[in-house]
């Protein structure tokens, strides 16, 4: 199966797609935090309990714990299988019984690249 490149030489410089990665997440960072504290005034300053009563937000912020319960013990629970699913394969690694590793297989991008026929599409035969 073909990565899906968004440019033609990033898949074979590790060093750029690394740098990249990191640069979107820090920049995603940033925004989330800035949305996190206009969000934080906005419930301060500007919120008004009376003047909102039984429209979506106050019926959210009702339900806030059992909201952040539920996204607590969604995050735990994908966490913990999933650093389940790293020291399994790098016990069977270590190990020296590859062959038993528990290998994800990326369904939904060959879903998408059979869709976009990507591989008949780009013809990257010079870069190699």
């Amino acid at each position: 199966m073909y990565s899906l490149p968004a440019y033609a030489f990033i898949p074979q410089d590790f060093t750029t797609q690394a740098a990249l990665y990191t640069h979107h997440q820090y920049i995603a960072g940033f925004i989330m935090t800035g949305d996190f504290a206009h969000g934080a005034i906005f419930f301060i300053r500007d919120y008004n309990p009376e003047q909102n009563e039984d429209n979506v937000l106050a019926r959210m912020l009702d339900h806030k714990e059992a909201i952040i319960s539920h996204l607590s013990w969604a995050s735990l629970f994908l966490g913990f299988h999933t650093l389940g699913l790293y020291v399994h394969n790098d016990v069977m690694l270590a190990f020296g019984t590859s062959k038993k590793q528990i290998l994800i297989e990326p369904i939904f991008a060959q879903w998408d690249e059979s869709l976009s026929r990507i591989q008949h599409q780009m013809k990257f035969d010079h870069l190699s």
